[in-house]
């Protein structure tokens, strides 16, 4: 279950209205992304599930009627309108945008990420990994298009992406040798799920631990 913490955990969710029981049904689970209720470890396996779906062709997205594609929040004492993250990532896997829509409509509402601390960005990308496990689904190139569109995104400075850096910010390392909680099975440094799979590239490890979300 997400936690928000940073400015609404930094996109989202802020549409986190209401609080609903789990969720079974694709229709249900597209009610709560379109109309407001708790996204939970039960409603993220299941839009995982009806990502899959959609990209193997067994199912079409038909969003409800009055659908909320954005919602407002306040950051920095300014009111800002931003996208339903759910809704481009579930939009992205149906085909509907484009990489580079896509990008725009994750991208934190602040910005470039250069200055935010190792602790800051775990807030920002953990959530940023299930947008793009519904958006992508299992296409790696499509991770890897996504993350390279953002700009200020710094994979490097990030304790869940910086494997798509050649060089890892020593704020990571430290990151990793300080903190016990690693609310996600996805790590860098070949890291991840798996147990850190040494004799594959560290990128390979992590697509290999983000393809089990939903699992």
């Amino acid at each position: 279950m997400f936690k928000l913490s940073k400015t609404c955990s930094l996109l989202l969710a802020a549409i986190l209205l209401g609080f609903l029981p789990s969720i079974s049904s694709a229709q249900n689970v597209l009610n709560v992304v379109c109309k407001g209720g708790l996204i939970d470890d039960s409603v993220l396996h299941s839009l995982y599930r009806l990502s899959d779906d959609i990209q193997l062709g067994k199912m079409t997205l038909k969003l409800p009627n009055e659908c909320m594609e954005t919602f407002e929040i306040e950051l920095n004492d300014k009111k800002r309108v931003v996208e339903n993250p759910y809704v481009a990532a579930l939009k992205m896997v149906s085909g509907k945008i484009t990489i580079s829509d896509f990008a725009d409509r994750i991208k934190d509402p602040d910005g470039d990420l250069g200055a935010y601390t190792a602790v800051n960005r775990v807030s920002v990308d953990d959530p940023m990994v299930t947008y793009l496990r519904i958006g992508c689904g299992r296409n790696r190139k499509c991770v890897s298009a996504v993350l390279n569109s953002i700009d200020g995104f710094h994979p490097e400075k990030s304790p869940r992406f910086c494997d798509f850096a050649q060089h890892v910010d020593v704020s990571v390392i430290e990151y990793f040798k300080s903190s016990s909680f690693l609310p996600l099975p996805v790590y860098c440094m070949s890291r991840s799920a798996l147990g850190g799979n040494r004799s594959i590239p560290a990128k390979d490890d992590w697509f290999m631990a983000f393809e089990k979300l939903g699992e």
